[in-house]
């Protein structure tokens, strides 16, 4: 429950993926949505109606997408872009890219968390929210649920439950609750579904899934339905000014894009990097 007097109340959805499978140029993809509480019912609400009207009876995830349900989970994206267009949710994705070698060699359980932590905490522009320092933000945090690693897992929620304590978030009086800090079974929540969706999708056509061919002769029939459910998702990025999947959104000297913009992407650069020219394009 929310308690006291409170002047903004946001909830923040998470889930990642491509954080297991060897070989990708492109990994480790963070998806998040914040949206004030208030605006919950709206957009779940919207989702759900759309996922009835197009006959949806299953989860829709990227898992998911086949020739059967590519159009029916088109249309739930296109709605889902509609109602972005109204600003009254961000959306972030954060990913990995191999042709930045990163210095540091760090364990897997580690990596996993520790980036979810950065992504949290960097991706949504806190320090130029236009807050003041009178109000008082309590944040909620949704994610989907993570891997059973016991004791890491329960340290990375520590860790998340300081994070108003931390110097990035000086200028912002923000709070979590105690019990702030939710895994969610996505079935239940439409809004996890589209950001399951997208970072799906981005993460298809940045490693070139869409190029697999069944035994060396033709692209199967799920390829190719996924390749039209990005598509729409593709275009309707470009109606948001991401025109590049593979770098970061643009800021043009607007510092405090990293707040107010729809959606942003994120190419984490690695503190200390070399160049790995395995990965170059062909």
């Amino acid at each position: 429950m929310w308690c006291g007097n409170v002047t903004h109340r946001y909830v923040l959805y998470c889930d990642e993926a491509y954080n297991s499978q060897r070989g990708l140029r492109y990994h480790h993809y963070y998806g998040g949505l914040m949206l004030e509480e208030r605006f919950i019912p709206v957009l779940e609400g919207c989702l759900d109606g759309v996922a009835k009207e197009q006959a949806i009876s299953r989860e829709v995830k990227w898992q998911n997408v086949d020739s059967k349900h590519a159009e029916a989970f088109s249309g739930f994206m296109n709605a889902f872009f509609d109602e972005l267009a109204g600003n009254y949710f961000r959306v972030r994705v954060l990913f990995l890219d191999r042709y930045l070698k990163s210095s540091r060699r760090e364990g897997k359980r580690t990596e996993y968390f520790k980036l979810y932590y950065h992504f949290i905490t960097r991706a949504f522009g806190w320090q130029y929210a236009p807050f003041t320092k009178g109000e008082k933000v309590y944040l909620r945090l949704f994610l989907d649920k993570l891997p059973d690693q016991g004791e890491t897992k329960e340290t990375f929620k520590q860790f998340l439950s300081k994070i108003p304590e931390t110097e990035r978030f000086q200028n912002v009086r923000l709070v979590i609750p105690p019990d702030g800090i939710s895994e969610i079974d996505s079935r239940k929540h439409r809004i996890a579904q589209a950001i399951d969706v997208i970072i799906g999708a981005l993460g298809f056509r940045m490693n070139d899934f869409h190029k697999a061919k069944s035994c060396g002769k033709m692209r199967g029939k799920r390829t190719r339905a996924k390749e039209k459910v990005y598509k729409v998702i593709q275009e309707r990025l470009r109606d948001f000014g991401v025109k590049n999947i593979g770098i970061n959104t643009g800021l043009y000297g607007n510092w405090q894009r990293l707040w107010t913009d729809p959606i942003r992407l994120w190419r984490l650069k690695p503190r200390d990097y070399s160049i790995d020219s395995r990965w170059t394009k062909k």
